[in-house]
């Protein structure tokens, strides 16, 4: 078994001899892009979409913990929402969910870790 750690402080598990697709990125801004434009555009993820489309035609406030309901899809691992919601919990990530984002200078992975 092989154990690899990610960016969003989720492990990777795979089995040794089995042939697996890993993304990395140059910087994080690259890793969220990628992250993003699956969810908006992969058909698995229309369920997601439809529910974020909801929230905001109703001028509700998007919530992630709501959302990552949705991302059962995502990853072969069965508890995959739940460590979305974990993650979003345990980095107080909802203190940011009102927030816009600006374009900003990308930023390489090697400077803020």
């Amino acid at each position: 078994m092989l154990y690899l750690d990610n960016i969003y402080g989720t492990k990777i598990r795979r089995d040794l001899g089995e042939n697996y697709k890993i993304k990395s990125f140059n910087t994080l801004s690259d890793s969220v892009s990628s992250y993003m434009k699956n969810l908006n555009t992969n058909h698995h993820y229309a369920e997601f979409r439809l529910n974020r489309y909801i929230m905001r035609n109703n001028n509700l406030p998007l919530n992630g913990v709501t959302l990552s309901n949705y991302l059962y899809n995502y990853s072969i691992e069965d508890d995959y929402s739940e460590k979305i919601k974990n993650i979003i919990k345990t980095n107080k990530l909802e203190d940011f969910e009102h927030l816009k984002m600006e374009k900003q200078n990308k930023i390489k992975l090697t400077e803020i870790i």
